[in-house]
This record gives structure tokens, sequence and C-alpha cells, in this order.
């Protein structure tokens, strides 16, 4: 009796701690399960202080920030640097602000260093929203009935690039519409990061999305979409890649960064071995943020992983993407008709896509360049085969599009251009083109503020919508006035601006495309 007493005992133990290791393995699945889908973060058997958690979503004025998954980062030695072997990937030189992060794996040798881009997928979420939602992608704007004003001009390196944001910053100064500005009082978006909307001075803003973007910032659509208003177009500008790697090479000094400048034509010698003269850059602490300029360096600011560059259908597929997502690709080397095609697809006006030559010309007319054989050209091509495809697919659809706008397309080319040649000749008289640029001493008062304007660097233009952004958080601003009709234009400046006053015969006027 005893002996059966015991063992009913053991059995109902057993079963009891059968029911215990179930329900502790359930627990142990509803736990993970959390974890993967809500982002609930598991103790760590070892602690690592180096690993930083990364909030799922915090405060900001005016609306909450939301994160879509959990990520761990490990935190580098040095804010701007990325480590490793001991060594620094990440220096900065005069013309770049130091980036947060490197790319992963350049496939001539950077694959070395750690990848330490922030996760991209944040949304600004305004209150009164239980749970965040993206908003719908911007894409390419096929058609407008009135002038568009939210842009987003994806700014290359090199590629008459300066001609577009001055054209930009005067159609924003003039319609009174908000600009982006880089943070820190920078020039640029943390170029060579991917863009990131808190590279953008959100208190100058004022809790408000702005109109227009137009200074240097690595692509990133995601992000792009969320800071920018809805509809908006986005646009940018390519150059034939034989002539951008000269451009670049000479311009952002690599000679000397790849100690190559006793050399004679250092790029034709760099592409010999271009592995040679990046790792020894390396190797001695020299990879400047520049240097990721070196190889496809358009696809490298419209976004594109260094390491696809090899990547035939990645790069095909991104191509796609691009031309999805953006209203217009303008072409260097056929700027006038880019910029007229540019003027019908956002129903602007002539007057408003005029430009200066000297912002076209002055990052390349000052060398002597060897003229190329066709050897070296195709060099050049092979290493930038990514840009290469980028470039000839947006050149032939430009020149597709130009050919179905039909003859008026055509007449008002030869309209812009005589209206072109005739602000050169009121803006900068007979020394446009050579020595130093400086306005007309003699040009009318009544187009002396356009001038004025349109003769403005990036950087005056940026230090100008600064103190204009600051002055209107103080006090309301006045709304520029503007009275059009397709006979004549007046544009009037603000009160603290002179007066202006710009004649004009618009054959066309505003229009559907």
């Amino acid at each position: 009796m005893m002996g059966l007493l015991v063992r009913r005992i053991a059995r109902s133990r057993r079963i009891h701690l059968g029911h215990i290791a179930f329900c502790a393995l359930v627990f142990c699945a509803i736990y993970v399960l959390l974890y993967q889908d809500l982002g609930i973060s598991l103790p760590a058997l070892e602690y690592d202080e180096s690993l930083v958690e990364v909030p799922l979503r915090f405060r900001v004025s005016e609306g909450w920030v939301w994160k879509d998954d959990i990520d761990y980062m490990k935190t580098a030695k040095s804010s701007n640097a990325i480590m490793t072997d001991g060594l620094e990937s990440n220096q900065s030189n005069e013309e770049f602000p130091p980036s947060a992060a490197q790319d992963n794996g350049l496939d001539y040798g950077q694959g070395r260093y750690l990848e330490l881009e922030g996760v991209e997928d944040y949304v600004l979420w305004h209150d009164g929203h239980p749970e965040p939602t993206k908003r719908q992608a911007n894409r390419k704007i096929r058609s407008c009935r009135k002038p568009v004003e939210n842009i987003l001009f994806l700014k290359t390196h090199y590629t008459g690039s300066d001609v577009i944001t001055n054209i930009l910053n005067r159609f924003a100064d003039l319609h009174n519409l908000r600009i982006a500005i880089p943070s820190e009082s920078l020039s640029t978006f943390y170029w060579p990061s991917r863009f990131h909307w808190k590279y953008v001075d959100m208190m100058l803003l004022d809790g408000l999305l702005p109109n227009i973007l137009c200074n240097h910032a690595r692509f990133n659509g995601d992000v792009m979409d969320e800071i920018m208003q809805p509809h908006t177009a986005f646009i940018t500008i390519l150059r034939d890649p034989v002539r951008h790697f000269e451009a670049t090479f000479q311009n952002l000094d690599f000679a000397r960064i790849l100690e190559m400048e006793n050399l004679p034509h250092p790029y034709l010698k760099f592409l010999e071995n271009p592995r040679k003269y990046i790792s020894r850059a390396i190797q001695h602490q020299r990879f400047k943020d520049s240097l990721n300029l070196i190889k496809n360096g358009m696809f490298f600011d419209l976004g594109l992983h260094t390491t696809d560059y090899h990547k035939l259908k990645v790069v095909k597929d991104a191509i796609i993407e691009i031309d999805d997502k953006f209203t217009i690709v303008l072409i260097y080397e056929s700027l006038d008709e880019s910029l007229v095609l540019l003027k019908r697809k956002l129903c602007w006006d002539l007057d408003d896509v005029l430009y200066l030559k000297f912002h076209y010309q002055r990052h390349w007319e000052n060398f002597r360049h060897p003229e190329l054989n066709s050897s070296a050209r195709e060099q050049i091509r092979h290493w930038n085969k990514a840009d290469v495809m980028l470039y000839q697919y947006f050149n032939e659809t430009l020149w597709n599009e130009v050919r179905s706008e039909g003859q008026g397309f055509f007449h008002e080319l030869r309209e812009f251009r005589e209206k072109h040649e005739e602000m050169e000749q009121q803006c900068l008289g007979q020394g446009g083109d050579s020595g130093k640029i400086g306005l007309n001493p003699e040009v009318s008062s009544f187009n002396r503020y356009l001038c004025e304007k349109m003769l403005l660097k990036e950087i005056e233009y940026l230090h100008y919508f600064r103190r204009k952004m600051e002055n209107s958080k103080r006090r309301p601003f006045a709304n520029s006035s503007v009275e059009r009709n397709y006979g004549n234009k007046m544009f009037s400046g603000h009160a603290q601006d002179s007066n202006l006053i710009l004649t004009q015969s618009n054959g066309t006027g505003a229009r559907t495309v």
C-alpha cells in the first residue's frame, strides 16, 4: 500500500514538472516572437558596453520620430573615424565635412573598413496619429497645370550642378519658399553619408517641411520622401563620364591625395593600376571622403553602394528606379535643351531657368587637358562602367523627350538662347567668359537685382537664406509679390531689395505637359 502511494506521488510530480517544462517552452516561444516582431530586446548573456540600443521612438519638436526596427550599432573610437587594423579611413579634407560613416566595401580595397552608416528607415511622425504609416513615395511628375514649387535637386559633383542650384535658389527667393539648409552651418547634408533628415536644420524650418532641397546630399529616396512635401519633383544632372572623371580627378586634387603629383598626366597613370594607388592611400591614412568619387562618382551621389558597381543587374535596376522617381535628369552637354525641357515639365517661365556661364565653366575651363586617345577613353569608361550605363540611358531619354515635344520646343529653345546671351551681356559685359567674374558696372538698374542673384555662389546663397529664415522667425515675413502676364513680366523684390522689372515676349506661357 505504501509503495503504491509513493508511485502515485512520483507520477504526479513528473506530470507537474512536465507541465512546468511545457509552460516554460511556450513562454520562451512567445518571448522570442515578441522580440522579433515588436522589437522587445532579450537580455544579453554577456553585456557589451560597446553596443548601443537605438530607441524605437523618440520625441522631437512638433512630432515623433519612428524607427521601423531595432538595430545595434557598434560605437567607433572616434565620432569621425572608421577604425580597422588600428587605422583611420575617414579623414576629411578642407572641401568636405567629416562624415559619420563610410560605405562598406569599395571593390578596389576599401572593403576592409567597417560600415557604420546608421539605419536609414526613420520616419517623421506628427502628433495625433496612434501608429506610423509611411507617406506615398514621390514619383515622376508627368504633367502640371501650375508652376511646381516643391523640388529636390540631387546635386552631383562636377556636372554643372551649380547652374541648377542657382536657378532653384533664385526661384525659392522670388516665391518666398522654404529651403532645406544643412545643419551645423555646413554646406552639404553630411555628404558622403547617406542623406538623413537629421542633417537638415529643422529649427530654421520652424516645424514645416521644406519646398526645395538643392545642396549636396547623397541620395536616400525613402528618407528624402519623408522630409519633402508630397508631389515633390526630383531632378538631377549627369555629365559625360570621361570628362566627369577628368574634372573630378583634377578639382579634388586626387593626384596629391594618391601621392602622384609629380607624375605626368596622373589620372592616366592611375588607371594603369588603380588598386595600387588606392591601397597605398589607405595604408598611409590618406583616404579622404572625396575619394568616394574616384570611381562611378555620379552613381555614388545617386546612392548606389560601392560594392554593387560591378553587379550588372543591380546597376540596371537602380537606373530604372531613378527613371521612375526623377521627373527629369538633365545632361551637362545639352544644358540649354535640358533647361527648356525642365521649364516645360515644371510649368515655369523661361526667365526662371536663365543662367550665367561662369557657374557652368568655373570648375573646368582653367585646366589644360591632354587630348585623350581612344585607348585612354576606353580605360576611363571601363573604370566608370556604372556611370557610363547611367549616362547613356538618361542622355537617350532626354533626347527622346526633346523629339516628342515637337517644333514648338525648338522655337522656345532659340528664344531661350537669345535671352541667355542678352543676360550674359547685361550682367557680365564683355568680360563674361574670361578672367575675374564680376558684375558689369554698366548694368541697368532694373536688371541689377537679378544679375546680383545670378552671380551668387552656393555658399553665399546659403548664408543669405540662413539670415532670411532667421529673420522670418523673429517677425512675419512679407511675401514677395509676383505680377505675371505673358506679354510682360514684373518681379517685385522684398522691401530691402531693389525692384526688378524684366521685359520678355513669351510665346508659350504656362502649359500642361
